[in-house]
């Protein structure tokens, strides 16, 4: 499947698909001088802006995701020896902080959703704790819908 294809195809599958396949993407190549981590308002900034040494630049932005998300993102390419030199994390706002995070696994997010709670708890920020807790009963859901969805299904084979 050819680049264009291939990006028409990602813009129609799950979060957790895209955040995936751009860790396969990093995972097959040697690490990026720079990387580019955030949601849709950084997903049109080329790696041509970036102005990166011959260790090249990508954009792992993973549109719908917040902070968390991108952290989450990050952490998985150090864990795997494949993170960017520099990384560039794009914050909407503070109160972006606590959004959802569908990648990677399950195990993993809830680890992420227990630590980030209980530091909110611990700073006495319930509102936040309270929605973050929300928001990842919710992403769960979602995301066991999604396993099911014969739609996503489609758009993975295609790619």
């Amino acid at each position: 499947m050819a680049g264009g294809d291939r990006l028409a195809v990602i813009d129609h599958l799950p979060i957790y698909d895209v955040a995936e396949t751009k860790v396969a993407h990093a995972r097959a190549v040697p690490p990026f001088t720079v990387g580019l981590f955030g949601n849709s308002r950084v997903i049109q900034v080329g790696v041509a802006a970036l102005a990166t040494d011959a260790g090249g630049a990508f954009n792992f932005a993973v549109p719908g995701t917040g902070f968390r998300q991108s952290v989450a993102l990050l952490e998985v390419l150090v864990s795997g020896g494949r993170a960017p030199r520099i990384a560039v994390i794009s914050l909407d706002s503070f109160w972006s902080v606590t959004g959802r995070t569908e990648y990677p696994g399950v195990v993993s997010r809830v680890r992420i959703a227990v630590a980030d709670t209980w530091w909110l708890v611990r700073h006495r920020q319930w509102h936040l704790a309270a929605s973050a807790v929300v928001d990842d009963v919710r992403t769960e859901r979602d995301g066991l819908l999604g396993v099911l969805s014969g739609a996503a299904l489609v758009e993975r084979l295609r790619l």
